[in-house]
This record gives C-alpha cells, sequence and structure tokens, in this order.
C-alpha cells in the first residue's frame, strides 16, 4: 500500500470537495481575459484581473490584522483573494534567492504547520508557493519577488485553499505583465 504524504492529501480534499458540491455553488472565477493595467508610481506596471481594486483602510485591516501590513493591497470583489505589493527593505547587495529563503525560514518561524510546495522562476522574477493559515481558515499564498533598478519588489497572492487550482494560472499569467516603466525622456 502507498503511503499518503500531506501534499496528497491536500490535493485528495479538493478533488472530494469539488465532486461533493459539483453544480452547487456558484463559480467565483475570475474573466482572466479582461485584465486592467496598474501603475503605482514604483518603477513598474503591471495587469490585473477585472474585478480587483485597491483595497481601502478598513477592508485591509479586515483582511491583515497587523498594523504593518503591505501598502498596496488589491482584492477582488468577493474579497477572498488578492495580490500585495510593497518595497523591500533589504540590501540591495542580497541576491533575489537569498531573500526568497530568509522569508520562507521567517514563515517557518511564525508558524510550523506551515507547507511549502514550488519554487521557480519566471523572466525574472522569483516565486514560492505554500498552504499557510489565518484564524480558523487554510490559505494558499504564492510570494514573488522581483527587482527594478535598484528597489526589490515583495508581492504575495492569496485565496483560500480550496481554490488554489483556479487561482495559480491566473497568478502566473498576471507576473508575466509585469513591466518596467519606460521613463519619458522628452524630447
Amino acid at each position: 500500500m502507498e503511503q499518503i504524504t500531506n501534499d496528497d492529501l491536500d490535493v485528495f480534499l479538493i478533488q472530494i470537495k469539488k465532486n461533493l458540491y459539483k453544480g452547487q455553488t456558484k463559480d467565483r472565477q475570475s474573466n482572466t481575459s479582461a485584465f486592467a493595467r496598474v501603475n503605482l508610481g514604483l518603477g513598474f506596471e503591471f495587469l490585473l484581473p477585472a474585478g480587483f481594486g485597491k483595497a481601502d483602510d478598513q477592508t485591509a485591516a479586515g483582511i491583515f490584522w497587523s498594523e504593518k501590513r503591505p501598502p498596496n493591497i488589491f482584492i477582488n470583489e468577493q474579497k477572498d483573494a488578492g495580490f500585495t505589493l510593497q518595497i523591500l527593505e533589504e540590501p540591495e547587495t542580497e541576491p533575489l534567492n537569498h531573500n526568497r529563503e530568509n522569508i520562507k525560514l521567517i514563515l517557518e518561524k511564525i508558524d510550523r504547520r506551515v507547507v511549502f510546495y514550488d519554487q521557480g522562476e519566471e523572466k525574472g522574477i522569483l516565486w514560492f508557493d505554500y498552504k499557510g493559515f489565518a484564524g480558523n481558515e487554510v490559505i494558499y499564498n504564492l510570494i514573488f519577488l522581483f527587482q527594478i533598478g535598484e528597489e526589490k519588489v515583495l508581492g504575495s497572492f492569496f485565496c483560500p485553499f480550496e481554490a488554489y487550482d483556479r487561482w495559480r494560472p491566473v497568478v502566473f499569467e498576471v507576473l508575466s505583465t509585469v513591466r518596467k516603466e519606460e521613463a519619458d525622456e522628452g524630447i
């Protein structure tokens, strides 16, 4: 008999839930063909799926209980999935892969229940994903890092763990749209 790992159990439970509730729940998948351009004035721009908007302070406080929350939080209309972006306060000399490993160590220290899944690099953007916990909820997270000039950008995506298979491809589509902002040199 083959032994089941935690990773297998997660996938198995997700498949059971999908089959059990098939046709009974409203499809909340975003329209991935419609994207909106976002430019925060940080030296880059990217596209977000339609329906995502910048969270106001009250909504952001309801999602991130800590007062040290990211300054840029974009959430979907259902308020169950979102992206965050901030400038990483780390020495420029540290390579991004070192920053990624440090973040993973910090996450493990904060909560030993964290389960890391995969990591990689897409067009200069380093990323990793994991299962985390917030209150009684199980959350899928994908953390990404990239460099724009001398600044390092730390971003994340979060959604209910049950929805990760629907959102993960959308997140990678968003990451593929990150572009360095072109300076207007004038004539």
